[in-house]
């Protein structure tokens, strides 16, 4: 990707492709866990 002035690898390119046409998004995901607890003080 350097050839076209853009300083990102190819392999970060293809993982975000690939993320995108298995979800249909390139956001994060929910992690796994509990989520933590907000409160209203």
């Amino acid at each position: 990707m350097r050839e076209e002035g853009l300083d990102v690898k190819v392999s970060s390119v293809y993982r975000l492709l690939k993320k995108f046409n298995e979800s249909g998004t390139i956001s994060c995901r929910p992690g796994s866990g509990r989520p933590s607890m907000i409160t209203n003080d």
